[in-house]
């Protein structure tokens, strides 16, 4: 349904425990929809692959304006992930996540900068 709606602008998930077959059923569905401009998915226990799969629906999708993916299940490679598909995005200009490493932080905060994009981070305390 999402892949063909052209009025949804907001969906919100926060606290779903999304499996992941709807994760990447999700990631899919934002690859082709271009009215979404905000995605809630704090809190829905997203995994390291399925943040691979939302960055590389964010190197498609160019209507997304605002992202959350914060407290989930996130590693850096996850954040890699997603820093490579803010790379191509362009429409992106909020981005809330958690479970960066510092070492992390730095390469977001530089394609941030480039991009115009406002981040918010939450550290890992180690």
């Amino acid at each position: 349904a999402l892949c063909v709606n052209s009025s949804l602008k907001v969906l919100n998930l926060f606290g779903n425990k999304i499996p992941d077959a709807g994760v990447s059923a999700l990631a899919g569905a934002v690859r082709v929809n271009q009215s979404l401009e905000k995605l809630y998915l704090r809190c829905t226990r997203l995994s390291t692959d399925e943040a691979s799969a939302m960055a590389n629906a964010l190197r498609i999708n160019h209507s997304l304006k605002v992202l959350n993916i914060s407290l989930n299940d996130t590693t850096d490679r996850g954040v890699s992930a997603l820093a490579y598909g803010l790379e191509v995005n362009n429409s992106l200009r909020k981005l809330y996540l958690s479970g960066v490493s510092r070492g992390m932080e730095k390469r977001l905060r530089g394609i941030a900068k480039r991009k115009g994009i406002d981040m918010n981070i939450v550290f890992k305390l180690y």
